[in-house]
């Protein structure tokens, strides 16, 4: 089986990889025109894009969409992530959370598999975790410069500072506690009902 993971991040290809791999199913990275949607949830985003991928390629195709939270700022930016990041970016956030010792935020993840019909089927979850008062470097490949303000729940690093090994425990901690993608991955392996 080959599916289109339609995104330009690498760092997103590489998680769903990992667990893609494992099925033996091929998964195919391409960067399409999409058009970013200004929607109320990440979930709408994701079903959108991938409506949109699936239009061009007509093929198997994943999309995922995340959104970050701030539990102080109302859990903005959400599904504005990538708006706030191309405009304030994260020196503008941490100046959004400035004096504030509520310091918690989540991710909001949303995966989108439309199948060879064109029927979309979506898989979420959320990571809880902390904003540290500085932003830390990015060892490697990151999904996001917000990595650099994200320590998960139960870790002392933000996910910038985790190296490859460490990345690579915690997507297997994410994969057993489920994580959208591996929502995926374990329903892709499910038996095709007649």
């Amino acid at each position: 089986m080959k599916v289109v993971f339609a995104t330009g991040n690498a760092g997103k290809v590489a998680t769903l990889r990992h667990y893609f791999d494992q099925l033996g199913i091929e998964l195919e990275q391409r960067e399409l025109p999409l058009v970013e949607p200004q929607q109320d949830s990440v979930e709408d985003v994701a079903k959108s894009k991938a409506r949109q991928a699936f239009a061009i390629i007509k093929s198997p195709v994943v999309v995922q969409d995340s959104g970050f939270c701030i539990g102080v700022l109302k859990d903005f930016p959400g599904p504005y992530t990538k708006y706030i990041l191309d405009t304030i970016s994260v020196p503008g956030i941490l100046k959004l959370m400035a004096g504030e010792e509520n310091r918690s935020a989540k991710f909001m993840n949303a995966v989108a598999y439309c199948d060879a019909n064109g029927k979309i089927t979506t898989f979420t979850d959320d990571i809880s975790g902390q904003i540290p008062w500085l932003p830390t470097e990015i060892k490697g490949q990151a999904w996001s410069e917000l990595w650099s303000i994200f320590i998960p729940e139960g870790k002392t690093k933000t996910l910038g500072e985790m190296d490859e090994v460490e990345l690579k425990s915690y997507w297997d901690e994410r994969k057993a506690s489920g994580s959208a993608l591996a929502k995926l991955a374990d329903w892709l392996k499910q038996p095709v009902e007649a």
